[in-house]
C-alpha cells in the first residue's frame, strides 16, 4: 500500500490525484509481499493457530517496510526528476536503477525478517521442548521407587 500523500515530480499524490497505474504496478512488483509463514512455521512443529498468529504480525511488519521503500522512492525520484527536467537531461535511467538497488535492499530485510522470526520460533520451540522433557524426566523419577 502507498502512502497517503506523496510528491511526485511536483505534482501532489492524494487519493484524488493518484500514481498512475503503471507506476504502482512498477512497484508492486519490486516491492512484493512476501509469502504467509504459515506453512514453515507448522512445518517446525508450532500449532496452526500461533503459527498463523507469528504469520499475521509477519506481514504487518512486511507492509510496513513495503510502505517505507515505496515512499523512499517515490520521494527519491521526485528529487530526480526535479533536478533532471532542471538539467535538461531524462532522468529515466536514474530512477529504474534507483528502483532496482531499493528493491535489493527490500528483497534482503525481508528475508533477513523471515529467518529472525524463524529462528526466533526455533529457539523458542527448542527450550519448550526441552521444558518438557525435564518436566517429564522429574514426574518419571519421583515414578520409581
Amino acid at each position: 500500500m502507498l502512502p497517503r500523500s506523496v510528491d511526485l515530480g511536483g505534482v501532489p499524490l492524494t487519493p484524488s490525484n493518484p500514481l498512475p497505474t503503471m507506476t504502482i504496478a512498477i512497484l508492486e512488483n519490486a516491492f512484493p509481499r512476501p509469502s504467509p509463514l504459515t506453512p514453515r512455521l507448522t512445518a517446525l512443529g508450532l500449532n496452526s493457530i500461533t503459527a498463523e498468529e507469528i504469520s499475521r504480525l509477519h506481514s504487518s511488519a512486511a507492509l510496513t517496510l513495503k510502505e517505507k521503500y515505496e515512499a523512499e522512492y517515490i520521494h527519491a525520484c521526485n528529487s530526480i526528476i526535479v533536478t533532471s527536467e532542471k538539467r535538461g537531461y531524462s532522468s529515466e535511467n536514474l530512477r529504474s536503477k534507483l528502483l532496482e538497488v531499493l528493491a535489493t535492499r527490500y528483497a534482503q530485510e525481508i528475508s533477513k525478517q523471515v529467518e529472525e522470526f524463524a529462528r526466533k520460533v526455533e529457539v523458542r520451540l527448542s527450550k519448550g521442548r526441552r521444558r518438557c522433557t525435564q518436566i517429564l524426566e522429574v514426574r518419571m523419577s519421583s515414578w520409581c521407587f
